[in-house]
Order: structure tokens, then C-alpha cells, then sequence
């Protein structure tokens, strides 16, 4: 897998500022904001395709080996709009 889910036995977390918008935001139908959970605003609806559920979970947070970190807000160009 590319990008592996985050690992709970992992300390360091990096975020980075996305250099492009997540793929799941081209679709309205997609997601949804619920202003209720502070930790993750954006949702994603039952509507969301494969490729807009990847890049929300990418983009939500994935393990990088190499740095042996959770990577937090990259968005790959293949998973961008």
C-alpha cells in the first residue's frame, strides 16, 4: 500500500500545507461539514467514490515509513482535482 493507514504506536506526527486540494472536494455530494466534531470538521457522505474516500483518508493522515512519522494534510497529485 502507498499510503498506509496512521499507526497509534507512532509519536511523531508531521502536517504539511497541502500543495493541492484533496480530490474528494470536487463534488459537493461528497462531503459535508459537521461543526460538532472538533477534531475533523469535514465528513465525507455515503456518495463518495473510491478515489474521493482515499484521498480524505491520505489526506486525514497515513504512515510514512521513511520518516517513521503519521503524515497529516498531504494530498498526492494523484489523488488531487
Amino acid at each position: 500500500m502507498k499510503y498506509p493507514p496512521m499507526r497509534n504506536d507512532v509519536l511523531k506526527e508531521i502536517m504539511v500545507e497541502p500543495e493541492y486540494q484533496p480530490y474528494f472536494y470536487k463534488n459537493k455530494e461528497w462531503y459535508y461539514y459537521d461543526d460538532d466534531d472538533e477534531e475533523c470538521s469535514v465528513k465525507l457522505t455515503s456518495k463518495a467514490p473510491a478515489k474521493a474516500r482515499e484521498s480524505y483518508r491520505v489526506y486525514r493522515g497515513y504512515y510514512d515509513e521513511r520518516l517513521k512519522a503519521n503524515v497529516i494534510g498531504y494530498v498526492p497529485p494523484e489523488l488531487a482535482m
